[in-house]
């Protein structure tokens, strides 16, 4: 599989924060302790939360964007909205983690670049917040070889 140009993917892409009724979630609302932990500008707090998350080559030469913060005051708890590029990330209903938190996760096909990128967002309870994962990678152009049944002799 050839490896996709660096020059199609953008550096960055964005994340963003809303409420369940669908407004955007405010930097004030997420606690004086993260505004100041994260260094964020007076100036922002009555903004819009939203995120850049750098883009990174994989081993394979694909761009891949990650991104987890840990000890977040979530205003709306797990049941905050995800939106990545524009796209509203479908949730599933609260499950329980393997540490028995609870949890919700999603998966969504999102086009990034012009590219088809899978992108997958966890939210769960832990002992210090809430921890956010956002993860897209570019999905495979060619179905991944899976093992058939057989006899072998």
């Amino acid at each position: 599989m050839q490896a996709e140009s660096a020059h199609t993917a953008p550096q960055n892409i964005q994340l963003e924060f809303f409420h369940p009724s669908g407004q955007p979630v405010i930097f004030y609302e997420m606690g004086e302790e993260f505004v100041k932990a994260n260094k964020i500008d007076q100036s922002w707090l009555n903004g819009p939360v939203r995120v850049a998350i750098a883009g990174r080559l994989s081993q394979a030469g694909n761009t891949f964007y990650d991104f987890s913060m840990t000890g977040l005051s979530l205003p709306d708890g797990i049941q905050t909205l995800l939106r990545v590029e524009g796209n509203l990330l479908p949730f599933s209903e609260q499950l329980k983690s393997k540490a028995g938190n609870p949890t919700r996760k999603s998966r969504a096909e999102v086009i990034i670049g012009g590219q088809i990128y899978i992108v997958q967002g966890h939210l769960t309870v832990g002992k210090s917040g809430h921890y956010i994962k956002v993860v897209a990678h570019k999905k495979p152009s060619t179905p991944v070889p899976r093992p058939r049944g057989g006899v072998f002799f």
